[in-house]
């Protein structure tokens, strides 16, 4: 979903889509699946916090199901409040 929405903000030109390509490449280690325990777990997610957009919810959810993930870090500060996850969610300063 992440790497979606900044594609999709590179080819609408608000970002070079090669630097995009290289930060996913350099920087990001894994880009995870959506698969049924996700999608009920942003569902869990949406029922709690109502403000969350699905797209948001699915970030969150696919986050906290993959026990590797200690860290995510997001620009929206909303986000960066929910509680009760398995991972540390950090806004961007």
């Amino acid at each position: 979903m992440t790497y979606a929405e900044v594609l999709t903000g590179a080819r609408l030109g608000h970002h070079d889509e090669a630097v995009v390509g290289g930060f996913f490449t350099e920087l990001v280690s894994a880009i995870l699946p959506v698969d049924v325990a996700v999608v009920d777990r942003a569902a869990d997610l949406r029922t709690r916090f109502k403000s969350l957009r699905m797209p948001d919810a699915l970030i969150l959810a696919s986050a906290d199901a993959e026990a590797s993930v200690e860290l995510l870090v997001t620009g929206d500060q909303q986000i960066a409040k929910i509680a009760g996850l398995n991972c540390t969610v950090r806004p961007l300063v």
